[in-house]
């Protein structure tokens, strides 16, 4: 569309055209409207009525005022490119606005920000852009090259969509396979991060499992060091080949949000192999051993001495008691449920069915269970039953003094809690044997007194004498309750 054309045209300065009216009295003739101009205006205004979604209509002659409410209401207001630096933006847009709550604008940025950020329009003074929280921008939220769109919300304009935003406002994460190394990650996105802000989430598919330390490479920004979710360094099997790790820079790392396994998870796993000789093979299949990892374990079958496992194919390691000892007979039993935690170097038998060495108990039967010893005052050696020896020491007996050491020799009789000063059984030690005895006590007993008087004829009387009385007696060879007789034990 342009300017009304021809002669008769009136001159509105500045090289403007404009109509002019017929002057009769001057012999001027009015400025002629031709079709060609008329489709013009025609074709311009139903162009902006159908660009607004309407339907040219005879009967309607407000369709654009509609459309310029419509945009108003959606709060479209204009398009410009940045200028000014990366952290203090400036627009030149024609006609200058009026801000207004809700105003919107699309920019597209020149240079990525570096922090916090400001937006200067037409010279009328910087205001900061922020985050949808309020917050001030990171590193790279302004992406160069970029198209944004923020809002002013009366005092700032807030961040509302960016290249990393889908069209709900939600952040789309940027996603990319990893190359490199297992332990040196190369991440290199399209389009290119600019630059690397707190907060920056990325998703990385793992190519190869990390042996240890890793650390990733983003667009060639620099190597960062990948940690646990807590801070720590990874270990070797935290990234498993072909997984999606999910990962939040800190400002100075990379912190993997997820890793395999998830570290103080148990994973459980049903024993094959034999009792002494244990095969797992959980699903999905561990990719190293690490420290802390936690075994939940369906036994297979007792164990006749010491033990190991081998957890996905990565090697035997012992089986050994929570003291470091070796497992014995017994301690793994057929059917129960244990657990094993591994030390760096082998699993500890946290969790068993049997009761910890020392534990003393009464057996019904007449030998002793397996990992149980019957307490008759034997003398052991201090090596082979190392657990024992560990909780119970010389106090039943030192042996040797040097290889061997005593169990307590509880046959035949009761067990007595230590009085520990209570006061009951005054000066007792720990452990001590004690005799039998009856506490002191009294029998009363009846006495016959009287007055002699004389008598007939061969009657003696003998002033002085003595006399000797004695309570019946009856029982047996000791003092004792009503009891039953069980085998004392004691676990080693």
């Amino acid at each position: 569309m342009d300017r009304i054309t021809g002669t008769n045209t009136a001159d509105l300065g500045g090289g403007k055209r404009g109509f002019r009216g017929r002057d009769t009295n001057a012999g001027l003739p009015g400025t002629r409207l031709t079709a060609g101009w008329a489709n013009a205006v025609q074709e311009e205004l139903l162009a902006v009525i159908e660009e607004g979604g309407l339907v040219p209509s005879d009967a309607d002659r407000a369709q654009i005022a509609e459309v310029l409410r419509r945009l108003v209401q959606q709060g479209i207001w204009t398009y410009a490119a940045a200028g000014g630096t990366a952290n203090a933006l400036t627009l030149a847009v024609t006609p200058a606005p009026t801000l207004a709550t809700g105003l919107s604008l699309l920019i597209k940025v020149a240079t990525s920000n570096t922090g916090a950020a400001t937006l200067n329009i037409n010279g009328g003074g910087a205001l900061a852009i922020v985050r949808r929280d309020g917050s001030a921008l990171q590193a790279g939220d302004l992406p160069a090259g970029g198209m944004v769109q923020i809002s002013y919300d009366g005092a700032a304009w807030q961040l509302v969509h960016t290249p990393q935003s889908g069209a709900t406002g939600l952040p789309i994460l940027p996603y990319v396979a990893a190359t490199g190394s297992a332990n040196a990650l190369v991440a290199t996105f399209a389009p290119a991060l600019p630059q690397l802000g707190n907060g920056l989430a990325i998703e990385v598919k793992i190519a190869a499992t990390n042996t240890g330390a890793a650390t990733i490479n983003v667009n060639a920004l620099g190597a960062k060091s990948v940690l646990r979710s807590d801070g720590s360094a990874l270990r070797a099997g935290d990234m498993v080949a072909g997984q999606v790790a999910l990962m939040i820079y800190d400002g100075a790392a990379f912190r993997c949000a997820g890793v395999s396994p998830p570290r103080g998870e148990i994973i459980y796993v049903a024993a094959a192999g034999t009792g002494d000789i244990i095969t797992a093979a959980p699903t999905p299949a561990l990719v190293s051993y690490f420290e802390g990892l936690m075994l939940s374990l369906k036994v297979l079958a007792d164990n006749t001495g010491g033990a190991t496992i081998n957890v996905s194919t990565l090697g035997a390691k012992s089986i050994l008691r929570r003291d470091g000892t070796a497992v014995i007979a017994g301690d793994l039993v057929a059917g129960e449920m244990v657990v094993l935690v591994y030390d760096g170097a082998s699993f500890r038998l946290l969790q068993s069915g049997r009761p910890r060495p020392g534990t003393i108990a009464m057996w019904p039967a007449s030998t002793p269970p397996s990992g149980a010893l019957v307490r008759n005052g034997a003398t052991l050696s201090r090596t082979v039953y190392a657990s024992l020896f560990a909780v119970i020491g010389t106090t039943f007996g030192a042996g040797d003094g040097a290889t061997t050491f005593g169990v307590p020799n509880d046959l035949g009789i009761f067990v007595r809690g230590w009085d520990n000063g209570r006061g009951y059984d005054t000066g007792r030690v720990f452990g001590s044997e004690q005799a039998d005895d009856n506490k002191s006590h009294d029998h009363a007993r009846q006495t016959v007194s009287g007055v002699f008087t004389a008598g007939g004829a061969g009657f003696a009387l003998q002033d002085s004498g003595s006399t000797t009385q004695r309570v019946a007696s009856s029982g047996g060879a000791e003092a004792r309750p009503k009891n039953r007789a069980y085998l004392p034990i004691i676990y080693f």
